[in-house]
């Protein structure tokens, strides 16, 4: 049996945040690009599998576990559970926002043909979704909630299930960006209230 989250109602400030965020994340998405070009000087991987950060790229069996491990210590500490899904017999779709994490995960994983690596996808609407859509994951385990409103908001619309590993990151992150964005606070409050 599927589980199939129940949608949540957000507050209409939070709503606001949300709108807000992507489209100043619109904006800045060509900035992005130059981003990328900067950082491959020192760590190539940045220009490989562009593709992923669309919403593009391999996602393997429908149904299976999705784990963000976005950097090369997630990646670390991700290993041993990773490992117990394998061991379960569970397709694990493994997504990383760095090069780092990405090249450990396939140094880790890179032979089972139970695993897919893949980049996270831009933290746009459209390309979170298409990537939803394309791997439909029957839950996810997000280590670190760093970068990644859409998919969080995303978890609170029902479209997928999530566990998060650590809420105190989560709480920090919040409470950062309530200094600087009003709006914002409602936004991370309620998520932080839903996962």
């Amino acid at each position: 049996m599927r589980y199939r989250p129940k949608r949540r109602e957000l507050p209409i400030s939070t709503r606001i945040a949300y709108i807000i965020y992507q489209i100043a994340y619109h904006f800045a998405l060509p900035l992005a690009g130059i981003l990328a070009l900067w950082r491959a000087r020192k760590e190539p991987g940045h220009l490989h599998n562009v593709s992923h950060r669309w919403g593009l790229g391999p996602v393997g069996a429908k149904g299976g576990v999705w784990v963000y491990a976005a950097s090369l210590g997630e990646m670390n500490a991700a290993r041993p559970l990773v490992q117990e899904f394998l061991n379960d017999g569970q397709h694990v779709l493994l997504t990383h926002l760095s090069p780092a994490g990405f090249d450990r995960g396939v140094q880790q994983f890179g032979n089972n043909p139970q695993v897919t690596h893949l980049y996270i996808p831009f933290d746009c609407f459209w390309t979170v979704q298409l990537f939803l859509r394309r791997a439909k994951p029957a839950f996810g385990i997000v280590l670190e909630v760093d970068r990644s409103g859409q998919i969080v908001h995303s978890n609170v619309h029902g479209e997928w299930q999530s566990f998060t590993q650590s809420y105190e990151t989560f709480a920090n992150m919040a409470a950062a960006w309530t200094i600087s964005i009003p709006f914002v606070r409602s936004y991370f409050y309620t998520i932080a209230g839903l996962c």
